[in-house]
């Protein structure tokens, strides 16, 4: 017997496992865990690189100004060149401004005024790529207008990146008889403040009378600007964590996952180790001291406000400062150098406003949410506790004109 095979065919299809002969190629566990851990790993990772990108290659203007646009010799104080106009792009609005003739980015000082308030200290008093009228200083301002203590009294600010309380002293020096302020707010900020060693008003002195001595160039060369792509997409990074309670939520939950403070904010200051401010807390208040003399000796009164970093208002933030030490809270006390600065102005007779508590206690964020310095409710917030010390004190005396004073 033959058997006949058509060529044309198929071999049948071979059939499908069912039942336990299903079972015998199965997928294993740890298969299945992989793709949740890289499904989760890989977003985190992208946003992690993403945000460093973004530090590395977004020029913000007055995080990183032109060494040849500042006047890094100046008297004592580094400060931006007088006249130059700048562009900032720090929460995806760009903002075209004019530095004051005195270099410092604010509106001039009006010669015609009743009194003047003059804030003095590092980047936040330098108002952080914001419109002026989301100034802290313009806020302080519509606030002491609306009593009769405080008429016609103006508010500017007199301060620059990173300034050290020797560049304070320095710049409030150098500019007291332009100024002639009535009232000196310090803004003291613990990440760049605390010395170890008192101030050295001879030097200072020196430095000053060396760099009038010598001239110095006026012109200003073209105005830098950064990519407004960049500006853009951190803008809106910013809004929508700010008014997203997804995103807020997530960030509550998962700080890792949306990390605003900027890499650096988490390494923690010195001032947050309990040895090392024992070390700086004398040297420190003898400086502000030192100050407040300057002050009084000219006719005006110093009033101090803590200005906290984000660490301190942002318990998220704190979270991934100890995980950045290894989970280990020994020996560190965020909240020290608060307490040191209001036991030193107390002992010295000096008004003290601590800042951190109205900025903890406002549900909306204070600090830009990319960059580590305050938004503009940030600086109203400031500007409500600063008046509300003000508002304690005996009235300035009047002062019709800066000429005539």
């Amino acid at each position: 017997m033959s058997s006949y095979t058509s060529s044309s065919s198929a071999a049948p299809d071979p059939p499908i496992p069912v039942g336990p002969a299903a079972d015998r190629n199965p997928v294993p566990p740890w298969a299945t865990w992989r793709l949740v851990l890289v499904g989760l790993a890989l977003p985190v990772a992208c946003v992690l690189l993403l945000e460093g990108v973004c530090r590395i290659v977004s020029p913000i203007f007055l995080r990183n100004p032109d060494p040849e646009l500042i006047e890094v010799n100046g008297p004592g104080y580094r400060r931006l060149r007088r006249g130059l106009p700048v562009t900032s792009n720090v929460a995806g609005t760009e903002v075209s401004f004019t530095i004051n003739s005195h270099g410092f980015r604010d509106r001039e000082v009006p010669a015609e005024r009743e009194c003047l308030v003059l804030g003095v200290g590092n980047s936040f008093v330098a108002n952080w790529g914001l419109h002026p009228d989301e100034f802290w200083t313009a806020a302080l301002e519509a606030r002491l207008a609306e009593g009769a203590v405080w008429p016609r009294c103006a508010v500017r600010a007199a301060g620059f990146q990173g300034w050290s309380m020797p560049e304070v002293y320095a710049a409030t020096l150098d500019t007291w008889d332009a100024f002639r302020p009535d009232v000196v707010v310090l803004l003291f900020n613990s990440a760049t403040m605390w010395t170890d060693k008192p101030i050295d008003v001879a030097a200072l002195e020196e430095a000053r009378r060396q760099w009038y001595a010598e001239p110095h160039p006026t012109e200003v060369g073209p105005t830098p600007t950064e990519p407004s792509l960049m500006g853009r997409l951190i803008g809106l990074y910013n809004r929508l964590e700010m008014h997203m309670a997804l995103l807020g939520t997530v960030k509550r939950l998962w700080p890792m996952l949306t990390i605003t403070a900027g890499f650096s904010q988490l390494a923690s200051p010195a001032c947050y180790e309990t040895a090392r401010l024992e070390a700086l807390e004398r040297p420190t208040i003898e400086s502000i001291r030192q100050l407040d003399a300057l002050v009084r000796a000219r006719g005006a009164r110093l009033v101090v406000a803590h200005v906290p970093d984000l660490p301190e208002v942002d318990d998220d933030i704190y979270t991934l400062v100890l995980a950045h030490r290894g989970s280990s809270s020994r020996g560190l006390d965020r909240f020290a150098p608060g307490r040191a600065l209001a036991r030193g102005c107390r002992e010295a007779g000096i008004p003290f406003v601590d800042l951190l508590e109205p900025l903890r206690s406002v549900q909306e964020p204070t600090f830009n949410l990319i960059d580590q310095h305050w938004n503009a409710q940030g600086n109203r917030v400031g500007a409500d506790a600063v008046f509300d010390l003000l508002n304690k004190l005996p009235s300035p005396r009047p002062t019709m004109a800066a000429a005539g004073r």
